[in-house]
């Protein structure tokens, strides 16, 4: 039903996976994975989730625990040519999501486009071809190339000077991490060795291996072990190979040119951030999917089902309630207009309402205020209505009990959000 509503053909969908972990040992969906909840221990489900191009929940699946995210691809195609009955659409999703395996698998179906980006080996590929020219992307930050690697695609490479200066310096700032874990390392060994107890060059292997690569720079770092001893240096070559690479990165796409340009697709592209933001909702802020405690398979699934139906009401209230939130109330317009590569930043309305709590410039904002509420979060808003409340009431006399209800009368502010709430209109993107 939610994709008779949103989706049509040539309509564009985003996918992506995540998973929870769940309490007890009986779920038959329940298999130890890539438990991204941090739970060791915990054996996890894995469901995707599917939305349309603006962000709103279209269907949710549950996988066993140890799915891998690209083997559910296939399964999401067809549902969306089966129980959608949609011949031609747009399936956005990340690198690890559409690999080149299930892209080559998408071409059994001419109708279904893809839009994914490369992996860092592939980028390296087009580097070393002479496919990319880092000093045309200094200035226009964004050009669109064709390899004889990935035929009847688009390649569009994207520049991002403040991506890439950010890359360097958290690179540097884990390489001196590690160097002092190493160098802590060395001198404790060799007081050991002082001391005529010295380690040998195995049980320091051990050891090394142990610190070297906490903050996964170890490719970085030359390890020589000998005589109870180790010393360590930087690896030049590989930091600047890997360096080649910071900010740039490179989205794939069989979407005609007369349909997507490559701004758009880029675009496209990053909305792949609305279904992050889902998850975050669904499983932190608002909706707390995990723990999963359901032992029955149906049952699983229609947790999941509610959550994803509780968020799509959450999505739209956000943008009923826009205006009262500290997010931009023209996001999509918003969107279509800025730079599609460099990192977005909040306009000056988004800017006034963080700073005054208020839509304009005005300082006058009390947060009793009725007529003038200041900008607040969701969650706030929600507890505001939440005093709106049924009380049963009693009254005693000589000959009965009379009983009957009240609901407690809305003030100003929360007449106008359920105001908001009466003209949500589903099938429109617009409040």
């Amino acid at each position: 039903k939610l994709a008779k509503l949103h989706l049509s053909e040539k309509s564009m969908v985003l996918y992506d996976i995540s998973s929870s972990y769940v309490e007890g040992e009986h779920c038959p969906l329940a298999k130890f994975g890539h438990n991204r909840d941090k739970k060791d221990g915990k054996k996890i489900i894995v469901y995707g989730l599917m939305t349309d191009e603006v962000g709103r929940p279209i269907s949710i699946q549950a996988y066993p625990g140890n799915t891998a995210d690209s083997t559910t691809i296939p399964d999401q195609v067809t549902k969306i040519r089966n129980q959608f009955g949609l011949e031609e659409i747009t399936l956005v999703g990340d690198r690890g999501m559409l690999t080149g395996t299930q892209i080559a698998k998408l071409k059994q179906y001419p109708g279904i486009r893809h839009i994914s980006a490369l992996r860092g080996e592939s980028i390296r590929q087009l580097i070393e071809h002479g496919k990319v020219n880092r000093s045309l992307l200094d200035e226009m930050q964004l050009a669109e190339i064709v390899s004889d690697e990935f035929p009847d695609e688009r390649l569009i490479v994207c520049y991002n000077p403040l991506l890439e200066k950010r890359r360097k310096n958290q690179r540097e700032d884990l390489l001196v991490a590690t160097e002092k874990l190493l160098t802590d390392l060395a001198q404790r060994i060799l007081k050991r060795h002082d001391r005529g107890k010295p380690y040998s060059d195995v049980e320091i292997g051990i050891r090394v291996g142990k610190v070297a690569d906490k903050f996964h720079v170890k490719k970085h770092v030359v390890i020589e072990i000998k005589d109870g001893q180790f010393s360590f240096h930087r690896n030049s070559e590989s930091i600047q190979r890997e360096s080649e690479l910071d900010g740039l990165y490179v989205i794939r796409t069989n979407v005609p040119t007369e349909r997507r340009a490559s701004a758009d697709v880029v675009r496209d592209y990053k909305r792949l951030a609305d279904v992050e933001k889902s998850f975050r909702t669904i499983k932190t802020t608002l909706l707390d999917i995990r723990p999963i405690h359901h032992h029955l398979e149906d049952r699983v699934r229609a947790h999941f089902l509610i959550c994803m139906l509780s968020y799509y009401v959450v999505w739209h209230l956000r943008r009923a309630w826009s205006e009262h939130l500290f997010s931009d109330e023209n996001l999509d317009e918003t969107r279509a207009n800025r730079n599609p590569v460099l990192t977005a930043t909040p306009n000056e309305n988004v800017k006034n309402k963080k700073t005054h709590k208020a839509r304009d410039n005005s300082h006058d904002h009390s947060a009793d205020s009725e007529t003038n509420p200041p900008t607040q979060s969701f969650r706030t808003l929600l507890n505001r209505l939440a005093t709106i409340c049924l009380t049963q009431c009693q009254i005693k006399n000589e000959n009965e009990n009379i009983r009957f209800n009240k609901i407690t009368t809305p003030d100003n502010f929360q007449n106008e959000l359920i105001k908001q709430i009466k003209q949500i209109n589903p099938t429109t993107d617009s409040n």
